[in-house]
């Protein structure tokens, strides 16, 4: 593959379904560790102020810094279907209770069909 190729494949990612995957598998996982990053960051940055300075965070943003860090375990199973096409409708249909009617089949039809085979058989 060539460069040019390279680059209009970045620039249309539907010709190459195999680079779209990954794109949207790079997209989820950007996401994860972008959450995370957001969630944790002001603890480790918290932490690392009062391991030089005791007195200068109080005890409530502390503890705040420790509870969004912990939000970050909530915002996982929020994420998967933000990014899955496929994981938000089966969550929609758990939530929703909209499960598809099935047809029954039409017995009669059967029946016939059966009969049909059964002297198809026979002869």
């Amino acid at each position: 593959m060539n460069f040019f190729t390279f680059f209009n494949t970045l620039i249309n990612p539907s010709l190459s379904s195999s680079l779209q995957k990954e794109l949207k598998a790079a997209r989820q996982l950007g996401m994860l560790v972008g959450v995370f990053t957001v969630s944790w960051l002001p603890y480790f940055i918290l932490f690392l102020v009062v391991a030089w300075c005791n007195n200068c965070v109080s005890d409530t943003v502390y503890t705040a810094s420790i509870w969004l860090g912990y939000l970050n375990s909530t915002f996982n199973p929020l994420i998967y279907p933000l990014c899955n096409v496929h994981f938000r409708r089966a969550f929609q249909k758990i939530c929703y209770c909209k499960h598809a009617k099935i047809k029954l089949p039409n017995l009669n039809g059967l029946r016939e069909l059966q009969a049909l085979h059964s002297m198809s058989r026979r002869r």
